[in-house]
């Protein structure tokens, strides 16, 4: 006995009734020659297959704004699949029927090849059939990044779907079953499905985060869930040069956030509401907390960008690929992040609570050097208006009173022309509640083991051109002139700032 399975087209399919008859008939022919054999009892029903390490992924898309939501969200998985352990590797897919290329057409399904990829879409249109054909190319350039980079231990050839109706290629069993309720994306092994998107830009990016994706689980064991998804945000974030090539692992910029990538904002609104998480509590993320909100995500993407970056962890953080099991995986992160100290903890608080498009890390940066090496009670040194937080290497007291004076003109952008600004700042524009170019400070105790002790630099202390300020703690006074994160390579200049120690008398 023979088991046939039929297949049936959604409405307005191109496919005819000829071509099926004709299939059938071959299929046929090739079960009677005996490539395929029944079952001799009869196979359990599809609902009641179990791939507990499959995972789930969507990607909303929206439409493009600034300070959208989150666009990306995984989506839970059906009860019987649900689990709380980490994704496994080498999730093969189910190789499904075999189509010529002609067959394809005829349901629709255009076919698009380079070397390391192979894409199926039915979403092609006169208006972007050159966007498709260019989208194989741009894999080859991605997994030529990764092998170069080192961000995965190998490369492997990918095949994906771009999908406008997801029923057509289920219905012709070119999808897994359980991509029926799925609205945007999902990959097995090295072969992904996604939906088509509304513009090209996330389009793109969805399908690096899958391909990503499938890279990873060449790996031969499980990567913890944070570091595969935020892997994939962090190199799906791209842009296109005017030569064609793709420059992969960009900071967002305003492009890429009206493509839909809304993850910095998220993350800013997550802090607002007093949901700050360290270093180590993104670590913990359970998987579960993947399906069920999109923070997840930002929070990952933010940690893998950071740690990829920072000049304390991007050698560590770069070498994690080539972990042989997920025990040395692990044992590889915890080192990484048990050298942790104060500075790299307060680094990552400044620069997720001030996220926003085309920041510039490393200028977000706190420089802790001390700008000041003298013991006295008073105390001069120069404030650079071009960086962010900056150590005065001046230690202040709990309760005693000093006074700040400072002085000087300096440049806090230059379009369309240079704007001149002195330390009470611009009052034309705002940034986080303060004047642009304000000068501020903050009471940072490098000895108490607080561990929230980070938190003082979100609430920055108004000091414009004098302050007498009584410390409310003791520690060291940083300061910084208020601006914008994607806007300090505009600044130029310096502000002379004076610290004297006032006595209980006066």
């Amino acid at each position: 006995m023979f088991l046939i399975r039929q297949i049936f087209l959604p409405s307005g399919s191109r496919k005819s009734l000829h071509f099926w008859i004709c299939t059938s008939g071959i299929l046929c022919g090739l079960l009677n020659l005996g490539c395929d054999s029944a079952p001799s009892s009869p196979a359990p029903p599809a609902e009641e297959v179990v791939i507990p390490e499959s995972i789930e992924v969507e990607i909303l898309a929206g439409r493009p704004r600034i300070n959208q939501s989150d666009a990306l969200r995984l989506r839970p998985v059906e009860p019987e699949m649900a689990s709380d352990s980490l994704p496994q590797a080498n999730m093969q897919a189910d190789p499904g029927p075999k189509f010529s290329e002609a067959e394809l057409n005829e349901l629709g399904i255009e076919i698009f090849s380079s070397t390391q990829f192979e894409l199926r879409s039915d979403a092609v249109q006169p208006s972007n059939e050159g966007e498709f054909k260019r989208l194989p190319g741009y894999v080859d350039q991605l997994i030529a990044w990764v092998q170069e980079k080192r961000e995965v231990q190998n490369a492997t050839k990918v095949r994906g779907s771009i999908m406008e109706d997801p029923a057509l290629f289920l219905q012709a069993g070119l999808a897994p079953e359980e991509l029926k309720d799925i609205r945007h994306g999902l990959y097995r092994g090295q072969e992904f499905w996604m939906r088509e998107q509304e513009t090209d830009y996330f389009r793109r990016h969805l399908m690096f985060h899958e391909v990503v994706h499938c890279l990873l689980d060449v790996h031969g064991y499980a990567i913890p869930v944070w570091f595969h998804e935020g892997m994939a945000e962090r190199i799906a974030v791209h842009q296109n040069d005017e030569k064609g090539n793709v420059l992969f692992a960009q900071v967002p910029g305003d492009v890429q956030v009206d493509g839909g990538f809304g993850r910095m904002q998220l993350i800013r609104e997550e802090i607002a509401a007093g949901r700050f998480r360290t270093l180590n509590a993104v670590r913990e993320i359970e998987p579960r907390e993947f399906y069920s909100g999109d923070t997840s995500y930002a929070w990952s993407w933010a940690m893998c960008y950071f740690l990829a970056e920072h000049p304390q962890t991007k050698v560590q953080f770069a070498l994690l690929s080539d972990a042989k099991s997920a025990q040395q995986f692990q044992q590889m992160t915890e080192e990484m992040l048990s050298q942790q100290t104060d500075r790299l903890k307060a680094d990552w608080l400044v620069f997720t609570s001030q996220l926003e498009p085309n920041f510039n890390f490393q200028k977000m940066l706190i420089d802790w050097s001390a700008r000041s090496q003298l013991t006295s009670a008073d105390v001069s040194f120069s404030l650079e208006a071009d960086h962010n937080w900056q150590n005065s290497g001046y230690q202040v007291t709990a309760g005693k009173t000093y006074q700040v004076t400072t002085e000087g003109q300096y440049i806090v952008d230059n379009d369309p022309k240079d704007w001149i600004c002195e330390p009470q700042g611009v009052s034309v524009e705002y940034v986080d509640g303060f004047p642009l170019g304000m000068v501020q400070a903050v009471i940072y105790n490098m000895e108490t083991p607080d561990a929230q002790k980070d938190r003082v630099f979100l609430k920055p202390i108004r000091i414009g051109r004098e302050k007498t300020l009584i410390a409310a703690k003791s520690g060291m006074l940083f300061f910084r002139i208020n601006d914008h994160a994607n806007s300090w390579e505009n600044n130029r200049g310096e502000i002379a700032i004076q610290i004297q120690a006032r006595s209980a008398s006066e």
